[in-house]
């Protein structure tokens, strides 16, 4: 090769390296002008079409999203907030609070919400009840370079489609663990009592499938894995419609590397014998316990090829549309389960779980009955129908179930929490305190039975044992301390002990502005996007009490456009003139709880003043 001809193939390489880098340059320099024309356009557009509303509809339609502190609490009073005064436009205010819900739940009915109510702005507050894995924030950027990156559109777009991806990922990996910790795990302490009670309620119940759920996660915090699994698979046996004994299963073999083997096996046995409905249920079940939807969606189809009457495939096809979010076809194929199983309590249980939750309390109450008729031995069933009566206002039927759960498994901490959260409700605090100190007697180990207690002694004025108790759960939990620390610095500001309310206050602050809950912050971003999309204008209101900037922070400088209601400084100030229970009727939030009309109109009072200053510059 000429000496000429090698340095011309070398320039041609460096020549293409060079254009390659400047067309990737170039590609991020219009993007992020892009970015920004765009999300100017969008907000100028918004600002004309609000404008244009008011002219030509003479009503501006507000419509409230959340969960209980929402449902029939501040909206009527922000209607009249907004509408008092000599103002030319009338406000229409819609309550589409949902009592229970979280954000996901929230989310599924947003657009046929828009699509009834047409609203000019949603007003948002939201998030309380939502579980999930949290994730730290960035760290702040060290260097001018890198906050000058950070301050891109292109980065924050990078970011937001990173952080979608990671949420997944994290959400999935502790989503079994979640499950474990939300069906109440048995703790180390009293290992020796506890198992010894579980295999006498075996004895005693050997139909029942409780126990050894119970059994088996015992044996699982033990580290007796081979145990674990003969128990777990033994309740499956005898209930093979409890989801949540295929959750218990899969986080075991994920713990032991062992899922991928289980698999093959099933799949090997599924694939040589297409008719083989047992291989393809498991199958599918384990799918779906470890949020591979479709996969399971397509073994309980492969199921029902060879018998189209299978009643557990229709069951588990309804599972995933439910997970999915398509409520309609869940609905079909638990209605489908029920024409081929006349019997099969788990799909008249999961109708009622739909209908419940979609507002349908006569339909909700018809199924559950229903399932109480075939009485089946499942202590868990008994323990979820106990709640659900508890929503649907049915007292004496959630004692009753809470009462069988229990005669069926001793040793069911969830049924002595559901048990006493029904006597709290009900004005029994006695009987409330002697179910949480069950509770807490068979699991030292679990915040929620110290949190009840606590809320209880709260209300009745017992600021020394409700202290103890929130200190109990500080000590044992990882996940939601800001909660715990802010009901202390409730307690605290009772009791006049201003300096360390603060700091308490201060601790829950700084909790909440180093990581985010994946689930709140996920969908808040959705809600912004289906809003920009429809020209609607966001509110997002902060809780009483808390602390605006972790709100803010969710969005990580992309809030542009949102209106952002800061209720901290309001309410403290009101709280410490006249005390915690002038404004709340409970403290279920931690610091916060659900209004009395004093705090509703206080919190409606902020939300109008934002809202005023946007649309009238007052």
């Amino acid at each position: 090769m000429k000496r000429n001809d090698f340095f011309q193939r070398q320039i041609s390489f460096g020549h293409k390296v060079t254009l390659v880098a400047f067309g990737i340059f170039l590609f991020i320099i219009l993007l992020e002008a892009g970015l920004r024309a765009g999300g100017g356009i969008i907000l100028s557009y918004q600002e004309y079409r609000n404008k244009a509303s008011l002219k030509q509809k003479g009503v501006y339609r507000i419509l409230c999203l959340g969960e209980s502190t929402t449902q029939n609490q501040y909206p009527a009073f922000l209607e009249k907030a907004l509408n008092r005064g000599n103002r030319k436009i009338k406000f229409s205010v819609f309550d589409k609070g949902k009592v229970g819900a979280n954000t996901t739940s929230i989310l599924i009915k947003l657009s046929s919400y828009l699509d009834e109510y047409s609203p000019d702005m949603v007003v948002a507050m939201m998030g309380v009840n939502d579980r999930g894995a949290h994730i730290p924030y960035d760290k702040p950027a060290s260097s001018r370079t890198m906050k000058f990156i950070r301050s891109l559109r292109v980065y924050k777009l990078a970011r937001l489609l990173w952080l979608h991806a990671e949420t997944r990922s994290k959400e999935r990996r502790a989503s079994l663990f979640n499950i474990r910790l939300e069906e109440g795990c048995t703790s180390l302490e009293g290992n020796i009592k506890n198992e010894a009670a579980l295999k006498k309620a075996i004895e005693l119940y050997p139909d029942n499938d409780g126990p050894y759920i119970a059994l088996g996660r015992l044996y699982c915090d033990l580290k007796q894995m081979d145990k674990a699994e003969g128990y777990f698979k033994k309740a499956i046996r005898l209930n093979p419609w409890n989801e949540a004994e295929y959750f218990d299963l899969v986080w075991l073999y994920s713990n032991r590397g062992s899922f991928r083997r289980i698999e093959e096996s099933l799949k090997k046995s599924a694939e040589s014998d297409p008719g083989n409905n047992p291989a393809y249920l498991e199958l599918g079940r384990l799918y779906h316990a470890s949020g591979q939807f479709r996969k399971a969606e397509d073994c309980f189809k492969k199921a029902i090829v060879s018998d189209s009457m299978n009643a557990g495939a229709y069951v588990g096809l309804g599972w995933v549309c439910r997970e999915i979010g398509q409520i309609r076809q869940a609905e079909g194929y638990f209605k489908k389960a029920i024409e081929s199983d006349l019997d099969n309590y788990a799909a008249y249980f999961e109708l009622g779980q739909l209908y419940h939750k979609a507002g349908s309390s006569q339909q909700a109450l018809m199924y559950f009955d229903k399932v109480m008729d075939l009485s089946p031995c499942s202590d868990g069933v008994y323990t979820i129908l106990g709640w659900a009566f508890h929503d649907l206002r049915q007292f004496a039927k959630s004692e009753a179930c809470f009462k069988k759960s229990i005669e069926l498994n001793p040793v069911n901490v969830m049924a002595f929490l559901g048990e006493g959260w029904l006597y709290y409700h009900i004005d029994k605090p006695l009987q409330a305190e002697d179910s949480f100190k069950k509770a807490v007697e068979l699991n030292p180990r679990d915040d929620r039975a110290y949190i009840e207690l606590g809320r209880l002694y709260y209300d009745l004025g017992q600021f020394p044992q409700a202290e103890g108790c929130f200190k109990k759960a500080v000590e044992l939990d990882i996940r939601n301390k800001d909660q715990f620390y802010g009901a202390l610095g409730t307690i605290y500001g009772q009791t006049k002990q201003f300096s360390s309310s603060q700091e308490c206050y201060r601790n829950a602050n700084q909790l909440r502005l180093s990581s985010y809950n994946s689930m709140t912050a996920g969908n808040y971003h959705k809600l912004k996007e289906v809003l920009n999309k429809r020209n609607i204008k966001l509110v997002c209101v902060q809780y009483p009490m808390r602390n605006i900037e972790p709100l803010k922070k969710i969005f990580q400088g992309d809030g542009g456009g949102i209106l952002f209601v800061d209720n901290e400084k309001a309410f403290k100030d009101a709280v410490y003139a006249s005390g915690y229970k002038a404004y709340f009727n409970d403290m279920f939030g931690g610091d916060f709880g659900h209004c009395n009309d004093n705090g509703n109109r206080l919190l409606a009072e902020n939300i109008a003043g934002v809202i005023l200053a946007y649309v009238f510059n007052e």
